[in-house]
């Protein structure tokens, strides 16, 4: 078991003790006991506990009582021999003895034996020891630290931990190792569990009476029940869970603070949501009746409602009869209908259960009213430039907002029809026409002209992401500055059509774009071959034109001109539909992973490009007719008309070959039908693209650039610019993951800014493989990475 494991410290322990008695039926017999010794009897505290959930037997060597299966050596003999009755004869398992004040050495062999253990001695043999892996007994310290054989926790072991443990043991048994991963475990945490916190312990025992009773000690536990009864008007001996949920809901004197203990951390309490909806008064006016009406003003502590989960159900329930009913209003009906759901449902956001995932349909009506409120007024403009322009300083919110309401319903599908009617109603016409419009400025006297090639240049490598919309490179600006990069967001016209076989190349360096010409179909030919452009002829492409073509990882010779792509932003919108938007944040992720690498690699400029954006709408883009024998090919949103055909749509010549008419699905539609997510005609959202430039900061200005690797042997001689007193260098299997560690130890700089860093000596069969040299500042962030091959 391990940290990450789930369950209670005492669940931990119930499964190592299970576990000691694990053995092969292929070459061994059932051992016949676990013996648990245990020499300082630290454990004791627990040992009720233990027996209380164990699935198997529990003896303990002692005086005789009946009733904690106690009793001496010869009658545990006789227990396990089964000639004396078992104390539990409904559980299953090999039966663990527990040893208190005997510890392992006391069972060698020899005349020293104890007394009180010698006719248990031989056990040892026939049976099996749970012990620590260097033969000592286990300690509650040790199992609760060690990470073989124990929990893997963070414990600040020193004296005065290891004297407050005894008297906290019994508490700390009962809480969740997912918990107490999350801090170190030192005397002053240990003590403050002894001493009860009532609102937390209340909490406690409404949540699970049984484990709340039996984690507090026993001299405690009579004191926290005269304290409950006289300060929270509850009997924990007497009165029942529902009593106690039903105070707990109405909040009324101390009990608005456990009330406020509970909603801090309401996952800390998995039962008291059904605690409270069992307690649930009966149905009343004051309760029920203004779900369907205005929020009640105030604190949530007011609002009778914010405490039960059948009002909150009762209100989502409304909410999405609400929002269904948009479906047979006008836009501007449903854009006002929206604005009053929010008004009436917004201040649930607030209430607990959203933070439990109950109410994600108050969770998106947040959105939602904000796509009406981006929607409101049409973008200005009547060219495709100024059209462009409007989108990109913030029309496209209402794109960015679509995503993040269909992002909130990661966990909760089921709200996923209210939420379609709700952006079918206002997003679908606002896309529509705008598309419209987009079109008949790109077919009017000024036209469409695509964006030319971005320029290579030394020093600059260019970072292609297929499909990276303008809002979500808006979005992954912010992330840039975020992480404390200097970067400029800019947008350029794509290719027509926007579709990745025509786009892709036309943002590739200049030379490239020279090579190219119309081939068959919707994809360029190289001039010289005449050949449909390749992965492998654009490859050789850029190296005939002297810019490096980085593939995974590389992050190539800062000095030169490179081209680069990470993303899978297109391909997973084609795949999952509306789920790309559960998808956008980890692309976020790894494209801001590698324009880290390149800047830490030494490259001076990247520049984020891409081919083309997409239409999304989750109620599905409508169908528009063209005829299969006028085109060659068709995709959903284009196709390529044949020589002399005709067609109503609007069109607009093939970037490769003027000579080629392409025609475009009218509006958001779609030449095919039951389609959701699509790209390749002419709107904002498909050809307004983001260009972001990211700049290396400059000498003195904070940047950290690893300028050297050298090895000698095992040992890795880095030199970095930009150094400081707080970065650290270590080596990696992968730069993002710490625990992928290959170092002996990660080192901090020596005032040159250079440093020695030592593999692992058990890793000698690193050598000639590709790690990481990774710096990482304070809050041990990565700030430069440079792959290097061990041993040079």
């Amino acid at each position: 078991m391990s940290a990450a494991t789930g369950g209670t410290v005492l669940d931990g322990l119930l499964a190592r003790l299970t576990a000691a008695a694990a053995y092969s039926g292929n070459d061994a017999v059932a051992p016949v006991c676990v013996l648990w010794p245990d020499r300082d009897g630290a454990w004791a505290s627990v040992v009720g506990l233990v027996r209380g959930r164990a699935p198997f037997p529990l003896l303990t060597v002692g005086p005789y009582d009946a009733e904690t299966a106690t009793g001496p050596a010869i009658w545990v003999r006789c227990v396990l021999a089964g000639t004396v009755a078992a104390p539990d004869p409904d559980r299953t398992g090999v039966p663990v003895v527990y040893l208190p004040g005997v510890s392992r050495a006391d069972l060698k062999p020899d005349e020293d034996v104890p007394k009180l253990v010698q006719p248990l001695a031989e056990l040892q043999y026939r049976g099996t020891v749970w012990s620590h892996k260097n033969g000592r007994d286990w300690s509650p310290l040790a199992f609760v630290q060690s990470a073989e054989g124990g929990l893997g926790l963070q414990v600040d072991a020193n004296s005065r931990t290891r004297e407050s443990l005894g008297p906290a043991l019994q508490i700390l048994a009962g809480l969740p190792v997912a918990e107490l991963a999350e801090q170190i475990i030192d005397a002053d945490y240990l003590d403050d569990l002894v001493t009860p916190d009532p609102p937390m312990t209340l909490l406690r025992w409404i949540d699970d009476p049984a484990t709340a009773r039996l984690s507090m000690p026993t001299e405690i536990w009579p004191v926290f029940v005269g304290m409950c009864h006289k300060d929270y008007g509850v009997d924990l001996e007497k009165d029942s869970l529902i009593t106690a949920a039903g105070r707990l809901g109405k909040r009324e004197g101390r009990w608005a603070d456990v009330w406020r203990r509970y909603v801090d951390n309401p996952r800390r309490f998995p039962s008291v949501q059904d605690r409270l909806a069992n307690a649930q008064p009966t149905r009343t006016k004051t309760m029920f009746d203004s779900a369907d009406g205005d929020e009640p003003a105030g604190e949530e502590r007011l609002d009778p409602r914010a405490a039960w989960p059948g009002a909150n159900a009762a209100m989502e329930a409304a909410l999405a009869d609400g929002l269904r009913a948009l479906a047979t209003m006008t836009t501007v009906e449903a854009r006002e209908a929206i604005l009053v759901l929010d008004r009436r449902h917004g201040r649930r956001r607030e209430w607990v259960w959203a933070t439990l995932g109950t109410s994600p349909l108050a969770g998106a009506l947040w959105r939602l009213a904000e796509l009406v409120r981006a929607t409101a007024t049409p973008l200005p403009g009547a060219t495709v430039v100024e059209l462009a322009a409007a989108y990109a300083a913030g029309g496209a919110e209402a794109d960015g907002v679509v995503l993040a309401a269909l992002a909130l319903l990661r966990e909760t599908p089921g709200a996923l029809e209210p939420i379609k009617i709700a952006i079918g109603a206002v997003y679908k016409p606002w896309l529509d026409e705008l598309a419209h419009r987009f079109q008949t400025a790109a077919v009017g006297p000024s036209g469409y002209v695509p964006s030319p090639p971005v320029e290579s240049e030394s020093g600059a490598c260019l970072l292609f992401c297929d499909g990276l919309r303008y809002d979500v490179g808006a979005a992954l600006m912010l992330l840039l500055t975020a992480h404390d990069l200097r970067a400029d967001l800019g947008w350029r016209l794509a290719a027509l059509p926007t579709v990745t076989s025509t786009a892709k190349p036309a943002v590739a360096p200049r030379a490239i774009v020279d090579a190219l010409t119309g081939g068959p179909e919707l994809g360029p030919a190289v001039v010289s071959t005449g050949s449909t452009l390749t992965p492998v002829s654009f490859a050789k492409l850029l190296g005939d034109a002297g810019v490096q073509h980085l593939t995974g990882g590389d992050t190539g010779d800062p000095v030169g001109a490179a081209w680069t792509e990470t993303g899978q932003i297109d391909g997973y919108g084609h795949k999952n539909g509306w789920k790309v938007a559960y998808h956008v944040r980890d692309e976020l992720g790894d494209i801001l992973h590698r324009v880290q690498a390149l800047l830490g690699a030494g490259w001076q400029k990247i520049v984020v490009v891409t081919d083309h954006g997409w239409l999304l709408n989750p109620a599905g883009l409508n169908k528009a007719e063209l005829p299969i024998s006028v085109t060659e090919p068709r995709k959903g949103r284009c196709a390529r008309l044949t020589p002399g055909a005709a067609t109503d749509h609007p069109t607009a010549p093939w970037r490769w070959d003027p000579t080629v008419r392409i025609a475009f699905a009218p509006g958001a539609r779609s030449f095919q039908a039951g389609v959701v997510y699509d790209h390749g005609g002419l709107s904002p959202q498909e050809c307004v693209v983001p260009v972001i430039t990211v700049t290396a900061k400059a000498a003195g200005d904070g940047a950290v650039t690893i300028v050297d690797v050298r090895w000698s042997g095992l040992r890795c001689i880095v030199r970095l610019s930009g150094a400081r007193p707080d970065l650290v260098v270590d080596l990696r299997l992968r730069a993002g993951d710490p625990a992928s560690s290959v170092a002996h130890q990660a080192k901090g700089l020596d005032p040159d800014g250079t440093v020695a860093v030592f593999v692992d000596g058990d890793r000698d069969d690193l050598l000639g493989e590709q790690i990481q040299v990774v710096v990482t500042d304070k809050d041990n962030t990565v700030v430069a990475e440079r792959p290097t091959t061990a041993g040079g």
